[in-house]
């Protein structure tokens, strides 16, 4: 009965890195936001906020499109294949902040799937404030055995009790909020909360099996050479089992090439927690005009090693639709109303690989005249 139930989740669950949770653990999707260690709270700016930090929606200009495919924790001695699946879609408008919707499916050896649909928003709430909510339906769902263990030790034909009262199915509702402050053009602070309501996702009423309430911090800054810095600091509470859990990742981001015809980064990051949790994960980018290809490869230094896995490999494809000039440049005077702080007179784009534009700033010298001040990432 139970032992079926229970014999799923710790498959599948206890292959996660420690310190972990059962249902809807985070798995840090997205090739970019993986390769540096999932610090993304503050740094990110396209689709993927949406799982991280829904303010950092904010900060898109251009509509996106993403999707991934992953393999989590690949050449288990027992074969396990661990997949995962994301596509997602946003949509910034010209004066009222960004609209995103995601679809993402975790998947165990045909044992055990998850599905979450995620609906977000990010707008600026003042200058240098942004905010961001995402509703997210959740699902999880287990292949049912034809056989079963009775109370005697005794193997038996039939279905377990467990899903033949409950069903092999249960949904639920979770809301994720986060704020973005910009503390400078290139530097930027975040807080996230995901599952704040901690939504319980057990198949039998009277169990309780809630998905962990995550809290994140992070700070990002963004040099002119093209260098980016990140850190995040994480806290997972799980209020039916009365753990917590802590970490902190640094990562790196550096750019080479020249937008918008090629652009090649490379990144790493290294993650460090309480009950002696490591990880270090790295990757690389490529953009070409709107098009962009990450990769990432993630392994931890304790628990399920290299030499017991392969690691994570995750592949994401992103493509960012063009806009022109005009249009450019009223969405981003709309949310930088402060002339003399955000003084942008040509808009030349879209070239910036993280933003999906590069702004080119013609301002007036001490004599009135104009003169280019270079650009701003």
């Amino acid at each position: 009965m139970t032992t079926t139930h229970v014999v799923i989740y710790y498959s599948l669950f206890t292959l996660f890195a420690v310190p972990t949770f059962a249902v809807f653990e985070d798995t840090s999707p997205g090739a970019r936001a993986a390769a540096l260690g999932g610090a993304y709270t503050a740094l990110g700016n396209d689709t993927w906020s949406l799982l991280y930090n829904p303010a950092g929606l904010a900060r898109l200009l251009q509509p996106e499109i993403v999707t991934e495919y992953s393999q989590l924790f690949t050449g288990l001695s027992d074969r396990s294949n661990i997949y995962q699946y994301f596509a997602g879609v946003s949509v910034p408008s010209k004066s009222y902040g960004t609209a995103a919707l995601g679809w993402k499916q975790l998947g165990f050896s045909g044992l055990y799937a998850e599905q979450t649909v995620s609906l977000g928003y990010g707008q600026w709430i003042m200058s240098h404030l942004a905010g961001g909510v995402a509703v997210k339906y959740l699902r999880h769902s287990f292949a049912v055995p034809s056989t079963f263990v009775d109370d005697n030790g005794n193997i038996q034909a039939g279905t377990p009790s467990l899903f033949s009262q409950n069903g092999s199915a249960r949904s639920n509702m979770s809301v994720d909020l986060g704020l973005l402050y910009r503390i400078s053009d290139r530097q930027h602070f975040g807080v996230s909360v995901q599952d704040m309501n901690e939504p319980n996702m057990a198949l039998d009423a009277g169990d309780t099996d809630r998905v962990a309430r995550t809290w994140h911090m992070g700070w990002a800054g963004e040099s002119a050479r093209k260098l980016s810095l990140t850190a995040d600091l994480s806290a997972h509470q799980c209020s039916s089992c009365g753990t917590q859990d802590y970490a902190t990742t640094g990562g790196i981001e550096k750019w080479w090439g020249s937008a918008p015809f090629s652009e090649f980064a490379a990144r790493g990051a290294l993650t460090i927690g309480n009950r002696e949790f490591q990880q270090a994960s790295t990757g690389f980018g490529y953009r070409w005009k709107y098009l962009g290809l990450d990769y990432a490869f993630v392994f931890n230094l304790t628990g399920i090693a290299i030499g017991t896995t392969s690691g994570t490999h995750r592949l994401s494809l992103s493509y960012r639709f063009g806009t022109n000039n005009k249009e450019l440049l009223h969405m981003v005077k709309s949310r930088y109303p402060e002339e003399d702080e955000f003084p942008i007179s040509v808009l030349k784009g879209p070239e910036d690989t993280s933003n999906g534009l590069a702004m080119e700033l013609i301002l007036p010298d001490q004599q009135g005249k104009i003169g280019n001040e270079g650009k701003d990432r």
